[in-house]
């Protein structure tokens, strides 16, 4: 009876040191930033970790945003690539996704319960606002092909040379045109509209920053 009782109090003991010091473990490592290291340079996420977030080829960091933006969400992806280069190397930047859109055209109002009434955009509607941030200085802000043109591209880093960047993309939702607004929010919804060849809602905005050895 007395061994029984023991065997309790260890599992009792054995259950109360998780719980003091598992969980903190856990957390941190949940918290953890993600880090590459390659040739001497570094590259590290400077936002908690998540399941988006993932290391391909060992030589690949890749930071995504899977999740649908809302009018009333901003996002953002932030990176640091930093170190003293041990050979000829090169860090390769690239940006993909697609914007949300709702193209030029007319559309029923969904403000209304009035299926008659209609709205008209003469121009493609693109309502997400991006904005390119590298060590605190805007660099490009617009739609996301924006963004693109200005971040994909490769540098090389000679043997020895240092680098210390700090990379910031954040998005947001900038309503210019309510009831193009509340279409595109009913698609987010998920109400089946019979246009669904002409918009967009789904972004997989997806940053890929890559270190090779420059041959």
């Amino acid at each position: 009876m007395k061994s029984k009782k023991n065997l309790i109090m260890i599992i009792a003991i054995v259950i109360f040191i998780i719980i003091i010091c598992g969980i903190p473990i856990i957390n941190y490592k949940l918290n953890t930033n993600l880090s590459l290291k390659k040739y001497g340079l570094q590259i590290e996420t400077l936002v908690k970790k998540n399941k988006n977030n993932y290391i391909k080829d060992k030589n690949t960091l890749i930071l995504s945003s899977n999740d649908e933006l809302t009018i009333d969400d901003q996002k953002y992806l932030e990176f640091k690539v930093s170190g003293t280069s041990e050979v000829l190397s090169n860090i390769s930047y690239s940006i993909t996704g697609e914007s949300i859109f709702l193209k030029a055209g007319t559309y029923r109002d969904m403000t209304t319960n009035d299926i008659n009434i209609t709205f008209t955009l003469e121009d493609d509607y693109y309502p997400i606002e991006y904005t390119l941030i590298k060590n605190d200085m805007e660099i490009a802000k617009g739609k996301l092909d924006d963004i693109k043109n200005e971040f994909n591209n490769i540098q090389v880093i000679n043997k020895g040379n240092k680098v210390n960047d700090t990379y910031k993309l954040y998005w947001k939702w900038v309503s210019t045109n309510s009831k193009a607004d509340n279409y595109l929010n009913k698609a987010l919804e998920g109400a089946i509209l019979p246009t669904s060849e002409k918009y967009n809602i789904t972004e997989n905005v997806k940053v890929e920053i890559k270190i090779d050895k420059e041959k």
